[in-house]
């Protein structure tokens, strides 16, 4: 049990760092990985809901408005104590398979 918990430290770790740097998509799947070890952290809760937000913002600058709009969605479900995993996106086109 120690060893999980010594890897969300050093997974929040890593990701705290992404964030001060602003590689908010960068650091998403650190805290991600780390808040299903430690679902009961606000901490690293309020982390990832900033990360996604920062990165939906990124994207959205980037001209990606649908992605960024995506991201903002999912960033309110870790304040809220929801799930944090990614919004499902809708299937792109020919990507269906035809049926005969």
């Amino acid at each position: 049990m120690a060893r999980a918990t010594t890897g969300a430290s050093e997974l929040e770790r890593q990701g705290l760092g992404y964030v001060l740097d602003a590689h908010y998509g960068a650091a998403i799947p650190f805290l991600r990985t780390a808040l299903e070890q430690r679902p009961d952290a606000p901490a690293l809760r309020a982390l990832l809901a900033e990360a996604l937000h920062g990165h939906a913002g990124q994207l959205r600058a980037e001209g990606l408005s649908a992605e960024g709009d995506r991201l903002a969605a999912e960033s309110r479900a870790p304040r809220e104590g929801g799930r944090t995993e990614p919004v499902s996106r809708p299937p792109e086109p020919g990507n269906g398979r035809s049926v005969r």
